[in-house]
């Protein structure tokens, strides 16, 4: 969702800046435009956010030379929380009569409001508590009580959750109705009939995208938050992180990934014989 304030309603409405009132209407149909472009590809995994709002407090226009030459322009500026982003430069001084500067700087204008409320919008979602939503299949099984602990055993390795376990009358066989990430569910039907003796077979259909609750940018940077994780408080292993990182290497997008392991600790590929 995008919100705008009424300042920065007022500022592409009635333009200050000669090369903004040359634009004319381009101007909210570019500040749209960068922020379906934000919330196309998030930063996260270039995938769609969801559940987020933006805000747009202000909206600069600006006219100032650049080294003195006359009639350059230094972009627009966004802010939006805080978070302000900068679209082009300092024009060099024209070599037409400035009178014809606006018309010719005006088509670079909604190009660069796009770029400039694009990352605006990136950089104010990662300053927030950003959250991971993984997809989660509603998984049923239909098995009898002799292999209930065997199938509870392979729900729980892949982070499933018992959703309801009903009784069909007039038999001995249960229904178990759970919940299973779709991340955990590759090869899940394979583990599942080696471990009942082919006696339980599951019926996986799409169900919602449920948060992680850990954060996947979250870093120890307390001393606080380091004993936390001493002692068990906080999770050892970043699951979001995790697979934040798995999606963009799948992708081919940058992972920041430790390029020593152990630098305390001399290590060789070769094999002692």
């Amino acid at each position: 969702l995008l919100v705008c304030s009424a300042q920065a309603v007022e500022a592409m409405e009635v333009p200050t800046s000669p090369l903004a009132r040359a634009a004319g209407s381009q101007l909210a149909t570019s500040l749209v435009s960068g922020f379906l472009l934000a919330v196309a590809k998030g930063p996260l995994c270039d995938e769609p956010m969801s559940g987020a709002v933006f805000l747009v407090e202000e909206v600069r226009w600006s006219d100032e030379a650049d080294g003195g030459g006359g009639g350059g322009w230094d972009g627009g500026g966004i802010t939006g929380r805080g978070i302000t982003g900068r679209g082009g430069g300092g024009a060099d001084p024209p070599a037409e009569p400035a009178a014809a500067e606006p018309a010719a700087e005006a088509g670079a204008l909604p190009g660069q409001l796009i770029a400039a409320m694009r990352e605006a919008c990136r950089a104010a979602f990662l300053r927030c508590g950003t959250r991971l939503l993984e997809p989660v299949y509603r998984c049923e099984v239909q098995c009898d009580q002799e292999i209930l602990g065997r199938m509870y055993a392979v729900l729980r390795k892949r982070r499933g959750e018992i959703l309801a376990e009903d009784l069909r009358e007039g038999t001995d066989l249960f229904l178990i109705s759970a919940s299973l990430p779709v991340v955990e569910s590759f090869g899940f039907a394979n583990d599942l009939r080696k471990n009942t003796s082919g006696a339980a077979h599951p019926q996986l259909v799409f169900s919602h995208y449920e948060a992680l609750p850990q954060d996947p940018l979250f870093v120890v940077a307390t001393e606080e938050e380091q004993e936390a994780l001493d002692d068990g408080d906080l999770p050892t292993i970043n699951l979001a992180r995790k697979l934040m990182d798995g999606v963009r290497r799948r992708k081919g997008l940058r992972v920041e990934d430790k390029v020593v392991a152990s630098a305390t600790k001399q290590r060789t590929m070769s094999r002692k014989r």
